[in-house]
């Protein structure tokens, strides 16, 4: 094992098979996804051993997501529940990225905004139960690590109103 990496799995390889796969574990790489491989399986042969070893990231998100004809991403959904308001995502081919939610009727407050069950940001309502959130890219508003929005993502605003991302490519 000469890839420059301690295995300190602390396990030994007990399978029974001999490593007989031609390769040298010489493949100059460097870890450096800043995820342990803590899956038991030592993997240096530049081979998956199957197993996920926890290194993508999937923020929520519903997958693949649709684009409207001008190459854009644009969600949108009505939010119900003890109050009212509307959500707004768009994602252009540039990396462009906005998020609104505006709201009404809610409690006076500071509330989490959650996407896909992932909070994102807070909203502040007002003592008339009013509160807006416009978030971009553009001028450094959306915060970091905001996640992949895509079809069918539950939005939740402070548990009071909520409602589920639709494509809207009007």
């Amino acid at each position: 094992n000469t890839n420059g990496n301690d295995n300190t799995n602390g396990n030994d390889n007990t399978n029974g098979n001999d490593n007989t796969n031609g390769n040298d574990n010489t493949n100059g790489n460097d870890n450096t996804n800043g995820n342990d491989n803590t899956n038991g399986n030592a993997n240096t042969n530049g081979n998956t051993n199957g197993n996920d070893n926890g290194n993508g990231n999937d923020n929520g998100g519903g997958g693949s997501c649709p684009a409207c004809p001008d190459g854009d991403i644009r969600l949108a959904t009505t939010l119900t529940g003890s109050g009212s308001g509307d959500t707004f995502y768009r994602l252009e081919p540039d990396g462009r990225t906005r998020f609104e939610v505006d709201v009404s009727g809610m409690a006076q407050g500071t509330h989490d905004i959650s996407i896909a069950g992932v909070v994102v940001g807070q909203i502040v309502v007002n003592s008339q139960g009013q509160g807006s959130i416009d978030w971009d890219t553009n001028d450094g508003t959306l915060p970091p690590g905001f996640p992949e929005v895509c079809l069918d993502d539950g939005v939740d605003v402070g548990g009071q109103v909520s409602g589920t991302l639709v494509m809207d490519c009007s």
